[in-house]
């Protein structure tokens, strides 16, 4: 699969999944998280320089959902 493509998939399941529990989540779950996006952009399998934290890409799931 192309890089592109990859990092098409992995955002829409780092943002879907989070979207689905992120109510749930604590200080240190969320600290957590946001390691794998620094692991998911050392891999290459997220742009970096596009990449926004993963409370900013929750917070625009919800805003897309509820428009």
């Amino acid at each position: 699969m192309a890089n592109a493509s990859l990092q098409v998939v992995y955002r829409a399941i780092i943002t879907d999944a989070a979207s689905a529990w992120w109510g749930f989540t604590t200080k240190d779950d969320r600290q957590r998280l946001e390691a794998i996006i620094r692991r998911g952009k050392r891999t290459d399998l997220c742009s970096s320089e596009d990449h926004p934290a993963l409370a900013e890409l929750v917070e625009r799931a919800d805003d897309e959902l509820f428009d």
